[in-house]
């Protein structure tokens, strides 16, 4: 039993990170990177 316990959780967190994991990633990389110059040209991105 309790190794099904152990997939189940690992088998949520999984779900979870495809979903809503990668959206939150780029979403806090957007926040980071917001605001820097590009040095090459100048602009923003």
């Amino acid at each position: 039993m309790e190794f099904w316990k152990v997939v189940f959780w690992v088998l949520l967190f999984l779900l979870f990170y495809t979903y809503l994991g990668y959206g939150l990633l780029i979403w806090l990389l957007n926040k980071l990177l917001r605001g820097k110059k590009n040095e090459k040209t100048g602009e923003e991105f």
